[in-house]
Formats: C-alpha cells, sequence, structure tokens
C-alpha cells in the first residue's frame, strides 16, 4: 500500500506527543500524511478535516475519549480539547456538569457519520479506531457506519488491543480506567510502550500501533 496517500487524524496520540523525534510518530512511521493536533476531540475532526487538503485515498480517524467538549462561543472562539482553554474554568465546568455517557455517544455517532458520509462523497476511503477508550455504540446511528469501517470493533481500543498485555484494563474501561493504567508504573505493560513518557505511547508503542494499522489496511 501506498501510505503516502493516507491521512490520519486524531489528537496527541497521532501527533506523537511526547516524542523527542516527530518522524516517530505511527502515521510518519507509516511515511502517511499526519493531521493529529494535540487536545482535539472528536468533533474537533470534523473542522480539522475541513481544513485539511484532500490529496489522499484513504482516512483514517483515530477516536479519543467521546466525553472531550466543543464548544463555540463564536467560530473562532472555541474549545476543542480536555482542559477548555478556550473558555473560562466556570464554562467549561458547567458543560461538564450536564454531558453524560448517551448524550457524549449521540455526538459522536453523529461526528463519525458525518465524516463517513462525507469522505463517501470525496471517494476517500475512511477508517475508524479508538486509540485508549472504547465507544458507548448505543446510539443509532452507529448502525448507519458499516462494521468493516472499524480497525478494531467500537468497543475496543489500541491500548487494550495492543498495549494491556496483562489484561489489567476491565471490559467496559473510560478515562477513569485509562487513567489508572496509564499511571500505574508498576504494570510491565506501561514501562513497556508508554515510559519515559507521560502520557503518550513512547517510539516502541508507536512502531506497535504502526505494524498494526499496516497489517490491517493492507488486508483490506
Amino acid at each position: 500500500m501506498d501510505f503516502s496517500r493516507v491521512a490520519f487524524f486524531g489528537d496527541s496520540w497521532v501527533y506523537g506527543s511526547e516524542l523527542d523525534n516527530k518522524d516517530k510518530a505511527f502515521p510518519n512511521l507509516l511515511g502517511a500524511l499526519n493531521y493529529g493536533v494535540p487536545g482535539t476531540g472528536i468533533p474537533g475532526l470534523l473542522r480539522r478535516f475541513n481544513e485539511a487538503q484532500k490529496e489522499f485515498d484513504i482516512a483514517v480517524f483515530c477516536l479519543t475519549d467521546p466525553s472531550r467538549l466543543m464548544f463555540y462561543k463564536d467560530y473562532d472562539n472555541y474549545t476543542d480539547d480536555s482542559y477548555g482553554n478556550a473558555l473560562l474554568d466556570s464554562e467549561y465546568t458547567t458543560l461538564q456538569k450536564i454531558s453524560n455517557d448517551y448524550n457524549d455517544d449521540v455526538i459522536v455517532s453523529q461526528v463519525c457519520y458525518i465524516l463517513y458520509k462525507w469522505c463517501c462523497d470525496l471517494n476517500i476511503d475512511c477508517f475508524f479506531i479508538n486509540m485508549f477508550t472504547r465507544q458507548l455504540n448505543e446510539s443509532y446511528l452507529w448502525k448507519l457506519i458499516p462494521d468493516n469501517k472499524w480497525l478494531l470493533p467500537p468497543q475496543s481500543h489500541v491500548v487494550k488491543h495492543l498495549f494491556d498485555r496483562q489484561k489489567t484494563l476491565c471490559e467496559f474501561d473510560d478515562m477513569r480506567d485509562h487513567a489508572a493504567w496509564i499511571y500505574n508504573n508498576n504494570s510491565p505493560d506501561v514501562q513497556k510502550f508508554i515510559r519515559p513518557c507521560d502520557r503518550h505511547p513512547n517510539k516502541l508503542g508507536h512502531k506497535v500501533i504502526a505494524e498494526f494499522i499496516s497489517d490491517k489496511l493492507n488486508e483490506i
């Protein structure tokens, strides 16, 4: 496969945060286009895809935690990260209070369905993969996205499938489970695939992700 015609979209895990050389991020290892933006939430993928020059044949949307909010005060003043940097703390706290798993799931399914249809209209093949948390996958809109567009099932993710060799993550994990896993310095999996990084994959972690995605896309 010519990975120069493949584009990856996502957050800091795609971008390669904490690596001393961004060329070691898994999209770059594959020779693909890297449209990762640190801190972006799933709704932010729409904005990033819109801004990208469509010089690719395949788009891979790497999904972050569904609870990350995007909120526009105006078109150029918005939050699209887990810290709410563009909003007052009180505003971000209010938004978090009214959020819940089911509302997040509907919003994420809407975003992913728009991305899927958008790619279809542009004759771009697209795929989805969760990076470190699952999707609730109960919204009716998920059924409109073909199962073969997922590189891993919606209820699984890269950390669980590739990094959690000790099987310490529970079946239905969320950000709290991910945080408990990634900050457990006694875990040999964390030491192997994360450290010396704090919250992101190390070079080996990115290499393992690149090899997995290469194998999956080459099977298609």
